[in-house]
């Protein structure tokens, strides 16, 4: 399958964390918009569950989680409806980590590759075969 990328999008009231977070403690992201970076159109969302592993002063964290990304049928490019499952370890400080991707639904059905997150451009570049 063709590489495609995919930006974030109204990151208010969708991001849940401790203000002083400590090994342990959970950061979760509840259906935070994935837009089309050409019409920026919702075409799908991200959910993800980290668990904060370490606190790096003054404002760095490693963190551990899984994520789903749900993309559904306005999805344009090369991408098709279903849930991409990833998951991976990275420090807030990491410019551009990589997640595995475990499996899938739908059209992401036995799954893999990897999905990268570009932190400055808060877009993400998915590299997944099925």
């Amino acid at each position: 399958m063709p590489k495609f990328s995919l930006i974030e999008g109204d990151e208010t009231g969708h991001i849940f964390a401790p203000a002083n977070p400590v090994p342990g403690d959970h950061l979760l992201i509840v259906e935070r918009e994935l837009l089309d970076p050409t019409t920026r159109q919702k075409v799908g969302t991200i959910t993800a569950a980290l668990t904060f592993m370490k606190i790096i002063p003054p404002n760095d964290a490693l963190v551990l989680g899984i994520a789903e990304h749900h993309l559904d049928d306005s999805v344009k490019h090369p991408a098709r409806a279903g849930v991409i499952s990833v998951q991976g370890s990275f420090r807030f400080s990491d410019g551009h980590p990589a997640f595995s991707v475990v499996g899938g639904t739908g059209g992401y059905s036995n799954s893999r590759g990897t999905v990268t997150l570009d932190s400055q451009e808060e877009k993400f570049n998915y590299d997944v075969t099925y």
